[in-house]
């Protein structure tokens, strides 16, 4: 784009400077044309930009509502809502072509614009150089040959919209794509000293949602490089919400130092994690790969892990995605195996008894108490499952982070 630029300026520089030394006055005449064509060119860039966000923002609510369909079939099916909802995605699918077409409509302005302007030109250039042949200033070759000059001073200029237009189309999603790979979300990292067994800490910190309402606060809290650590609350309280901010997933602008004397230092350990998340992440392929996402661990890993779930069998599955041909619990015990499985420093369990039968969650027990000697995990968790396990039990309530229970051999500071 740049390189296109350059080569366009110098290009239209060399025959500006051509048509002047060729008649001043028709040279004044051609370029009067240039300002004006650059205010067209700002007006419908400004315009086309705004229009292409519309129209991508459309165009999500269309996959939105289509996937939401596909994947409520037997609910909505079964309700006899097809036709509201046959509805909605009609009137969600006009507003988005509406969209589009007048994106596309700007699209097709910029890029007209100077095809528009090189040919009236030269139909100006060649009536006032008419009146100059007759007054005997010009001879007929030298109009000729000064229209010639100006089609050609234009051409740099209609390539230059034809990458603009291009470029203001399709720059809300080369945003969003930049935003997505390159978030930066700058979380505290406290430098683990060899032999010396530090805790992350927080203290004095209040946690904001996006709309700028406090969520909860932290008064003072730390945990251990290991060891299980629970955490409750009401549907919405934050829980998610504080695991995300420990993972660096949440806008740091979301969270406030109270004071002066505030804390956030975050062991190194969390550089090294898996995190089971909600929702689920699947994609078309056998289960086996969704497991491994194309990394490699040992089969005896793998076949360890799926006894905890009585889950082997399910290996060779073929995955399907709209709609997912995965019951809740397979769903659940397949993304609870894609994390354990990584045997990272730092496990993060969102409601992991979620779906399972009971011997499945006794398994899972056991095998959290086993790993708890060597790692840290923290569990999101409605239930007790864990808490005579767990090092300390964290809720949020009252909009205020607190310690609900405390093993004294495990912390020697309380919340």
């Amino acid at each position: 784009m740049r390189v296109a630029k350059i080569n366009s300026i110098i290009q239209f520089s060399v025959f500006c400077i051509i048509v002047l030394f060729t008649n001043w006055k028709l040279a004044l005449t051609s370029l009067i044309f240039i300002p004006l064509y650059f205010i067209a060119i700002m007006l419908s860039r400004k315009n086309l930009h705004t229009l292409s966000k519309q129209s991508q923002k459309k165009n999500d609510d269309c996959v939105a509502i289509t996937n939401s369909i596909i994947n409520g079939k037997p609910q909505i099916t079964i309700v006899n809502a097809e036709k509201f909802f046959i509805e909605k995605q009609n009137l969600i699918q006009e507003n988005y072509f509406s969209a589009r077409l007048k994106s596309e409509f700007f699209f097709v302005l910029l890029q007209r614009i100077p095809s528009f302007v090189q040919a009236v030109t030269p139909l100006i250039i060649l009536i006032l150089g008419a009146n100059l042949v007759r007054q005997d200033e010009i001879t007929v070759g030298t109009l000729v040959m000064f229209v010639q000059y100006v089609g050609m001073m234009f051409e740099p200029i209609e390539g230059l919209a034809q990458l603009l237009a291009f470029k203001n189309q399709n720059t809300p999603a080369f945003e969003r794509l930049s935003k997505v790979l390159f978030a930066n979300h700058n979380v505290k990292c406290l430098p683990m000293t060899k032999g010396n067994t530090q805790k992350s800490r927080i203290s004095n910190i209040d946690v904001y949602t996006n709309a700028n309402e406090l969520l909860f606060s932290i008064d003072d809290l730390d945990f251990n490089e290991t060891g299980i650590y629970c955490i409750k609350g009401e549907n919405g309280a934050g829980k998610t919400t504080f695991i995300n901010l420990l993972c660096a997933l949440y806008d740091p602008a979301c969270f406030k130092l109270q004071s002066e004397h505030s804390v956030f230092e975050i062991s190194e350990n969390f550089n090294s994690k898996s995190y089971l998340y909600h929702p689920h992440f699947f994609f078309e392929g056998t289960v086996k790969d969704n497991i491994l996402l194309g990394e490699k661990f040992s089969d005896q890993q793998l076949r360890d892990l799926c006894n905890v779930f009585n889950f082997e069998k399910f290996l060779d599955k073929e995955v399907k995605t709209n709609p997912i041909n995965l019951s809740d619990g397979e769903q659940q015990k397949l993304c609870l195996i894609r994390v354990l499985i990584r045997n990272k420093k730092t496990i993060i369990l969102d409601e992991p008894e979620k779906s399972l039968d009971s011997i499945s969650i006794q398994n899972l027990r056991t095998l959290i108490v086993k790993l708890k000697q060597d790692h840290l995990i923290l569990i999101i968790t409605h239930t007790s499952t864990f808490d005579q396990d767990a090092a300390a039990v964290w809720e949020i309530k009252n909009k205020k982070m607190q310690c609900k229970q405390l093993k004294h051999e495990d912390m020697t500071e309380s919340i």
